[in-house]
């Protein structure tokens, strides 16, 4: 007996030592490698949600139980573009608790009602139906009048919970979870003339120079299509720089003398946007649970060789309109940890609504470290090409050296709510 019982505790060991549940594990990851093979926005949103949560498991070695969830999760059909859910009124909403500076969602919530009040619709998208401007405005004057009378956020939640319905978003189906990830304005070396290391470049609008904007794609562009025409705004000393600058969507070039070049979007060539990570996947350069911005710059700096053949799978090219700063600027035109981006033929362009969820923080190697509770007012103020239906949420995080590190790591599941008025009418789209 001694020696089955010596066995049993071999046994034991050797599974300690291998790791909990390495078959559940291999099939979760086979089931994610197969998942990221997904193009249908919607169903690599799923993905990307759940190799983060297998992420977090591996980090925190989490209880074993939550694998078998994670596993049947995985093995579930992925949803696909156009099956979206509704925003569903909530009869016991959670304490709407904002954790962050009040004074930015002041800043944010003058954007929204300024926005509100300048849009010439009748009507704006609210989930499935749609939602009168005026109720709209209407909702957002009396947050604003909440906020200045509030003492903080405790007395906010309690103000809001009584004279708002609030809405929650479906997310992706079948989990519900909604993807948040993050942007931010980077800062990057450059110069106004191109030299040996700073050679590429940012570009205007090809119609200033007379060609049409969707003539050609991006590894075209890369490749010489539109030298000569005066189109290059800065040059940057990174072709990933230049490519990170495009997916962001705006950002800060510093040159030599102090100045700054402030890049933001001025539109895109049409064609379709692939994102960087997903396809570094595909290819078997990095793990579905790997996916981050440190991870992308470290898969390419061990294959400095194929970085133009993964740049080039991405067709869209973003164009820029510049602004020369004498300085760095103190504050940009989006508010970090308020603005946010969205899918606006879904939610309403200046609609507020609540962010409720766990970010991760950076630790030494880059990687996440921790997980913390993230609780935030939030103002719809972007767009995003990757961005569809109601289950994608892309918070902006602002523009100081810390914020590219949280941006570069989210990718995390939570939940979404927005707010209206008591009272107010939906209307059938």
């Amino acid at each position: 007996m001694k020696t089955f019982f010596g066995v049993l505790l071999l046994v034991g060991v050797a599974r300690a030592a291998i790791g909990p549940a390495p078959e559940v594990e291999r099939a979760i990851e086979a089931r994610l490698e197969a998942l990221f093979q997904e193009k249908d926005l919607l169903a690599s949103d799923h993905a990307v949600l759940l190799a983060s949560r297998y992420r977090r498991w591996k980090i925190e070695q989490r209880p074993e139980a939550e694998l078998a969830a994670l596993l049947a999760k995985c093995q579930a059909p992925p949803p696909h573009e156009g099956a979206y859910g509704d925003l569903t009124r909530v009869a016991a909403p959670p304490a709407l608790a904002d954790g962050g500076d009040p004074e930015a969602l002041k800043i944010a919530v003058a954007w929204a009602l300024a926005a509100a009040r300048r849009d010439t619709r009748r009507t704006l998208p609210f989930g499935k139906h749609a939602v009168r401007r005026a109720d709209l405005v209407a909702s957002i004057e009396l947050f604003a009048d909440l906020l200045a009378r509030s003492h903080d956020g405790a007395d906010l939640a309690r103000r809001v919970a009584a004279a708002f319905d609030v809405y929650r978003s479906p997310g992706l189906a079948p989990s519900g979870d909604v993807l948040y990830t993050a942007y931010h304005d980077p800062v990057f070396e450059g110069r106004e003339k191109p030299d040996a290391r700073f050679r590429w470049p940012a570009y205007a609008l090809p119609s200033r120079a007379g060609i049409a904007n969707e003539r050609f794609s991006r590894a075209e562009i890369a490749r010489g299509a539109l030298r000569g025409h005066g189109l290059e705004l800065v040059w940057l000393g990174d072709p990933l720089d230049a490519f990170l600058l495009e997916v962001e969507g705006s950002g800060l070039v510093r040159l030599p003398d102090g100045r700054h070049v402030k890049l933001e979007f001025a539109g895109k060539n049409g064609k379709p946007y692939r994102s960087l990570g997903k396809t570094m996947v595909r290819m078997g350069m990095m793990k579905p649970w790997e996916m981050s911005v440190p991870a992308i710059r470290q898969a390419l700096a061990r294959e400095p060789a194929r970085l133009q053949e993964v740049l080039d799978t991405n067709p869209c090219q973003v164009f820029f309109r510049a602004t020369m700063l004498p300085g760095a600027p103190a504050a940009l035109d989006y508010v970090a940890e308020r603005s946010v981006a969205c899918d606006q033929g879904y939610f309403p362009r200046a609609g507020i609504g609540f962010a409720l969820l766990e970010r991760p923080e950076p630790g030494p190697d880059g990687g996440p470290a921790r997980w913390v509770p993230h609780r935030r007012f939030i103002v719809n103020q972007d767009a995003g090409a990757a961005i569809r239906g109601p289950g994608h949420i892309d918070l902006y995080w602002g523009h100081d050296p810390s914020s590219g590190a949280v941006a570069g790591l989210m990718r995390e599941p939570g939940a979404l709510f927005y707010l209206l008025k008591k009272g107010t009418t939906l209307l059938a789209r």
